[in-house]
């Protein structure tokens, strides 16, 4: 989120203050509260990468915040667009690590990590939503219209936005995704693809005729800024439903081994009885007739043979 809040204030006349300033302030702590999570979570190899990407993104807010506490005349030229490209680095970055943890955990679990790359997906549909509001914006703000490189970004994220829709519906439909999942899809759909989609638009055909943009930058993003946090609804269905299928499978599991361990007892007691009898029927026999060999061999006949009346080869002996 901080990187469109920012692009808004580097755009504005004057530095931020009062409560702008700490909207800004909030956003940068939750975007570093994030990182830290992730590190707690990471494997090894990963929060190093990680951990690199956030470094970088501290060293591009540094002139970004040098120059807002200066009027818009004083701030160095091109710092908005030098923090936009470092902040879509850093996004595209965190993506791609994504996506190479999925690709270990679709080897682990293939009907969590379904779910798993469906949340994935969805956060890489809130970071390129983004993209694209990000290049809308500055063209907004500036109050000129888009250029022939920027409409082909536009174009790009808008076409890339438009795959990742498609691709979340399509394997939604292919799982036993519920009805939660079902409703926020279509939440998506309607915030996302209907209401925004209406009022980008509105822009693209003001763009078109060198008009005067129908909302102000601010205006804009608080509209469509808003309507993204279905995408991020939808990545958390995800991920919740990733964790409940993980749980019936855990359940499952245990299941499995309470009866594998109930059979293995029963095992072990039937071995149990088994034994005692076999020393009781035979092996104890087989002592005392083992003595009473070792006593006649002794020449001592004034005995008891024991055993006599058993109809098996102890008898006989």
């Amino acid at each position: 989120l901080e990187r469109g809040s920012h692009n808004l204030a580097l755009n504005a006349a004057s530095p931020p203050a009062g409560d702008a300033a700490a909207k800004l302030a909030g956003e940068r702590e939750a975007t570093d509260k994030a990182f830290a999570a992730t590190l707690a979570a990471l494997p090894a190899s990963s929060a190093k990468t990680m951990a690199d990407w956030q470094r970088k993104l501290a060293e591009a807010r540094a002139p970004v915040t040098a120059a807002l506490s200066q009027p818009l005349a004083q701030r160095p030229a091109g710092t908005a667009k030098t923090w936009t490209a470092a902040n879509f680095a850093v996004g595209d970055a965190v993506i791609a690590e994504g996506m190479a943890l999925l690709q270990q955990l679709n080897r682990l679990d293939g009907a969590v990590g379904d779910f798993v790359t469906l949340a994935h997906a969805a956060a890489s549909l809130r970071n390129t939503t983004g993209q694209r509001n990000t290049t809308l914006l500055n063209v907004i703000a500036a109050g000129q219209p888009m250029t022939p490189e920027q409409w082909e970004r536009h174009a790009r994220f808008t076409g890339q936005v438009d795959q990742l829709w498609e691709t979340i519906k399509s394997q939604t439909a292919a799982l036993d995704a519920g009805d939660d999942i079902a409703a926020t899809l279509k939440a998506v759909e309607t915030a996302v693809f209907g209401d925004v989609m209406t009022i980008i638009r509105r822009m693209e055909v003001a763009s078109r005729a060198q008009e005067p943009y129908p909302a102000s930058a601010a205006d804009f993003r608080q509209t469509t800024v808003g309507k993204f946090s279905t995408i991020a609804g939808l990545r958390d269905s995800f991920v919740e439903r990733a964790i409940a299928v993980c749980d019936e499978e855990l359940s499952a599991v245990n299941g499995r081994l309470a009866l594998a361990l109930g059979t293995l007892a029963v095992l072990v007691a039937m071995l149990a009885a088994v034994t005692v009898a076999f020393n009781r029927r035979v092996v104890a026999a087989l002592m005392r007739t083992a003595a009473t060999i070792a006593r006649l061999a002794d020449n001592d006949l004034d005995i008891d043979i024991p055993d006599r009346d058993r109809a098996d080869e102890i008898g006989r002996i």
